[in-house]
């Protein structure tokens, strides 16, 4: 998520050629939106692969206790 925050800036961020005495370099053009909203769907992606939630579980209706404390002290 903060790598989409940032994607945005990139373009400031990076620059486009660099140049010295013995080499130099363009960077590749990027369209850093599109990354941005790219990095934002792979980020909910990973989140729910992390889930816990189980979908569909069943709730028992009612069910049956066993003898409470109280009892159990009347025997003893």
């Amino acid at each position: 998520m903060v790598a989409a925050i940032l994607a945005p800036s990139m373009t400031a961020r990076i620059k486009k050629s660099k140049k010295d005495f013995d080499f130099s370099f363009e960077n590749q053009a990027v369209d850093w939106k599109k990354y941005a909203v790219q990095l934002v769907d792979e980020a909910y992606e990973f989140i729910e692969s992390i889930s816990t939630v189980q979908h569909g579980t069943d709730v028992p209706v009612f069910g049956v206790a066993g003898p409470t404390r109280a009892r159990e002290r009347r025997r003893h």
